[in-house]
């Protein structure tokens, strides 16, 4: 759902409604500016906002919860830390979608200021609920949130 507030364009994904790869895809997307006519590579996009909600309820397709790993290092000698998916899951799911999207991106120094314009929530709960109050959460019914006739 997209949303134009203030010159800001807010792009809202609820993760529980789709794969990881299809928000990852689109957001990083979204955050280039690639979907723009307007599209130039040597200019940042600061118009669009990727706000992502319910990312503790994220579906994986396919074994991946079991199977594939995060890997980083802290810094120090021996220091290579592998954590699972389904541990991520678990502890901290908004940060395992931040980082896929994080290396979808670009690896220039544009990088950090995309990142600025993604906000990822664990639950449906938000700090941009002023600025996007048309969202309809996951628990209403179609006809609820369409107050419309369908002829």
């Amino acid at each position: 759902m997209s949303l134009e507030r203030e010159g800001k364009v807010y792009h809202l994904f609820d993760a529980s409604r789709m794969a990881m790869g299809d928000i990852t895809q689109q957001a990083v997307r979204l955050l280039q500016g690639k979907h723009k006519p307007t599209f130039r590579r040597n200019e940042i996009n600061r118009s669009d906002i990727v706000v992502i909600v319910n990312a503790g309820q994220i579906q994986l397709s396919g074994r991946k919860k079991l199977y594939k790993q995060v890997k980083y290092h802290s810094g120090f000698i021996g220091g290579l830390i592998t954590r699972s998916y389904k541990e991520m899951m678990t502890e901290k799911p908004e940060q395992l979608l931040h980082w896929q999207i994080q290396k979808g991106l670009p690896k220039t120094k544009s990088r950090k200021s995309f990142l600025e314009q993604l906000h990822v929530f664990r639950d449906y709960e938000h700090c941009f609920m002023d600025s996007l109050p048309s969202f309809v959460p996951p628990e209403a019914t179609v006809d609820a949130a369409y107050d419309y006739d369908m002829r």
